[in-house]
């Protein structure tokens, strides 16, 4: 059956289609996102779908109505991964809200409507090739863990890791006292058009080693062909890349925004937070201000090898940092975004910086029927998650 199919038993549920722009857009500034001392809401550009050409090959944009206005949202997108070391198709889960006025009628055609989907997944034509199910929740968004967390609700949502979204405001001043050190064991720099086939390389061997990476695999229509097309401004000649002393490629990332379809608009903002804002204006960084977008500068692609200690992590990850300072980015954002799983080196790290860390919860999504597919045990396997923070 086609999804259309399904969602036709449920008077309050439908699809979004490019007409459902401006009311979709009303209903998110009404429901903005809290991160304690902050709270946004998503601005698009031109519209949704310019955005969610970043996040996946398809994108499904489901709307709960009522009263023929929208009370809930939640986003679909599928693309290829590397699971387990293996290639298969994955659907994330994203944006999920329901407001607070929302009747009950619509809240449990909602409920019903998920597990209908997720339990006859693979029956429905346009997800006959998902395998794997996930979603990403900050643990201060007590009502979606609550929800998470119940036995009641029709799927089981199976935590696989915890991560932090760290936001990098600035340098502590201290660190303006302490001299640049230049690196004996690795070179640092941006990459070049002949780096890219040992650049493709190294993030198809990081990524197929993680529990769950992305698909980055030269020899087939992986990641790199579909960023490179659906991604603004994806040019090999941005990414950092540090080699070894044997010229190995060791680290890489592409500071990236999705500034050109979507921005964050500041609704709310602790007194604490103003007044950073107008010390950032100070010393030229740029201002903080309430109902003004919020520009985050997303560390994508970011990856250490494996095979590197400690030391040598917490070596490139400092070169990295003042390197990009150089290039004075902070003059048009107020932020470096990236995602971290409590790696120690970071951590080190960024005692010079001031960070806000939100931390945040990756769930596999199960259907009560089957959880053949559970992923278990993954403290004991060799690496993490990847999960880009600049396309949720």
């Amino acid at each position: 059956m086609k999804l259309t199919e399904l969602l036709s038993n449920y008077h309050h549920l439908r699809l979004a289609g490019a007409s459902d722009h401006e009311a979709i857009a009303d209903f998110l500034k009404a429901t903005p996102m809290s991160f304690g001392d902050i709270s946004v809401h998503y601005e698009f550009k031109q519209s949704i779908w310019k955005f969610l050409k970043y996040q996946g090959g398809s994108c499904y944009v489901f709307l709960l109505i009522d009263q023929h206005r929208i009370c809930g949202y939640g986003v679909f997108s599928t693309r290829d991964y590397y699971i387990l070391g293996t290639k298969y198709q994955a659907g994330y889960l994203s944006d999920l809200r329901i407001a607070r006025h929302a009747v009950q009628s619509a809240k449990s055609q909602w409920k019903e409507f998920m597990n209908q989907m997720f339990s006859n997944i693979n029956q429905i034509e346009e997800f006959q090739e998902l395998t794997y199910f996930y979603a990403a929740v900050f643990e201060k968004n007590v009502r979606a863990l609550k929800l998470f967390q119940n036995e009641k609700f029709p799927v089981i949502f199976h935590p696989l890791i915890n991560y932090q979204a760290i936001s990098i405001l600035g340098r502590k001043p201290i660190l303006f006292l302490k001299p640049n050190k230049s690196s004996s064991h690795f070179t640092l720099s941006k990459a070049q058009n002949s780096d890219q086939v040992a650049l493709q390389h190294f993030l198809h061997l990081q990524n197929k080693k993680k529990f769950w990476g992305e698909y980055f695999n030269e020899a087939d229509s992986d990641e790199w062909k579909r960023r490179t097309h659906s991604w603004d401004e994806y040019n090999i000649n941005d990414f950092f890349i540090a080699k070894d002393n044997l010229g190995k490629i060791v680290f890489c990332t592409l500071p990236w925004s999705a500034h050109n379809s979507r921005k964050l608009v500041v609704d709310q903002i602790s007194l604490l937070y103003r007044i950073l804002g107008k010390i950032f204006k100070i010393i030229g960084k740029k201002e903080l201000k309430l109902h003004s977008p919020l520009n985050n500068y997303y560390l994508t692609h970011f990856e250490m090898s494996h095979d590197l200690s400690l030391d040598q992590k917490r070596e490139i990850f400092t070169i990295f940092l003042n390197e990009l300072y150089k290039t004075k980015f902070q003059r048009h954002y107020h932020s470096i975004i990236f995602c971290d799983y409590y790696d120690q080196a970071i951590d080190e790290v960024l005692k010079d910086y001031m960070c806000i860390k939100t931390a945040a919860i990756i769930y596999q999504i199960l259907p009560k029927n089957d959880q053949s597919r559970k992923i278990e045990n993954i403290h004991n396997l060799k690496k993490q998650m990847t999960f880009e923070a600049a396309i949720v």
